[in-house]
């Protein structure tokens, strides 16, 4: 979008795939039940793998749109270093990130004791 000045847009875009992503987990929950009732628990699992790879050919094929070049990027150290400064400035950012961080990697236990039953 700010390859062609559409920057304001860009709100309204993320909305817009807000809703969808919901609204793909709500039926696809809804019809992986369904399947699960009525083959295997394995089968939703299966066909949403299945979805993917249909999906690689497409995303394979999109192109990111040109961009102005600016400054040099950092690198990888200096990045780092740049982060870290910032997050010691704003204490209120560096707690949302450390309490993200915490929440997703406790979030995999749960994906992980689920496995045996799949």
């Amino acid at each position: 979008m700010a390859a062609g000045g559409r920057e304001n847009d860009f709100p309204a875009a993320l909305g817009r795939f807000n809703a969808l992503t919901t609204g793909a987990m709500i039926v696809g929950a809804l019809a992986g039940a369904g399947l699960a009732g009525a083959a295997t628990l394995q089968a939703p699992i299966f066909l949403g793998a299945a979805a993917f790879f249909a999906a690689l050919p497409i995303v394979a094929a999109l192109a990111e749109p040109p961009r102005a070049r600016r400054a040099a990027p950092f690198g990888y150290a200096r990045t780092l270093y740049e982060s870290a400064r910032a997050l010691r400035r704003d204490p209120a950012t560096a707690f949302m990130i450390l309490f993200g961080m915490a929440f997703g990697i406790s979030s995999v236990a749960g994906m992980l004791l689920m496995q045996p039953f799949l």
